[in-house]
């Protein structure tokens, strides 16, 4: 169910191709709000690279900002070191030189979206592609292959608390082939499932199944079972 549950966000919420960097998670108060950096360092045709950061003291994350033409000698070493930075950059400033904006970098945020889109570049590369155009074509967006084992898994657990007992051949074969050929909508399966979770917790309540195995007749069946394998053998 998770991962039937992880392919549905990734069809329904894709990452774009081209990774976000810092300067996308950095905003600067403007006008009793906040613009993001980029449209500010646009509308003061200024470059990331010709600024440079101070840390505002006893403000997490956030920073004041100095331009280049403030100083009269040196550089500032930017915002952001490049595409690939996993923060921002901090300069050297000058006593006494008054900053030119306010900024805030959404650390937390950034951290949450390179996570994500790392994931997503795995799952891009792994992923069974006739699986995934088999759960394009049916256009409910989750693997269908996934969900119907997990309904399959579900019920066999039900079963096993209500006849104990596990039915390999099965009777819900019909509902099972709906589910892969994608006849349901991922909302309905998901309340689905929460039915079905609360029906398993009330057969296992209500089941005279042990809590444990008895493990002395486990121990003799495996034991029995390897002595037949090998005879054959």
């Amino acid at each position: 169910m998770n991962t039937a549950k992880a392919v549905h966000k990734k069809i329904n919420k894709p990452l774009d191709a081209e990774r976000k960097s810092v300067l996308d998670f950095c905003f600067v108060i403007y006008n009793n709000g906040s613009v993001s950096l980029k449209e500010w360092l646009k509308e003061n045709n200024f470059n990331q690279e010709e600024c440079g950061l101070m840390n505002l003291d006893h403000f997490r994350n956030v920073y004041l900002i100095y331009h280049q033409k403030q100083l009269t000698e040196g550089r500032f070493k930017g915002i952001s070191s490049g595409p690939d930075a996993d923060d921002v950059s901090l300069s050297s400033v000058p006593k006494d030189l008054e900053n030119i904006a306010v900024m805030n970098f959404n650390k937390d945020s950034y951290s949450i979206y390179c996570r994500e889109y790392k994931e997503y570049q795995e799952w891009e590369e792994k992923r069974n592609e006739q699986r995934y155009q088999s759960t394009l074509s049916h256009g409910k967006s989750y693997d269908a292959k996934n969900m119907m084992h997990t309904f399959r898994l579900l019920n066999m657990a039900e079963e096993i608390a209500l006849y104990q007992q596990v039915i390999v051949k099965r009777n819900d074969r019909d509902f099972l082939l709906k589910i892969r050929n994608g006849e349901f909508n991922f909302d309905d399966l998901m309340r689905m499932v929460e039915e079905k979770m609360q029906y398993i917790k009330v057969a296992y309540e209500k089941s005279t199944l042990q809590d444990k195995p008895t493990v002395q007749i486990v121990e003799n069946l495996l034991v029995q079972i390897r002595t037949d394998f090998y005879n054959i053998k």
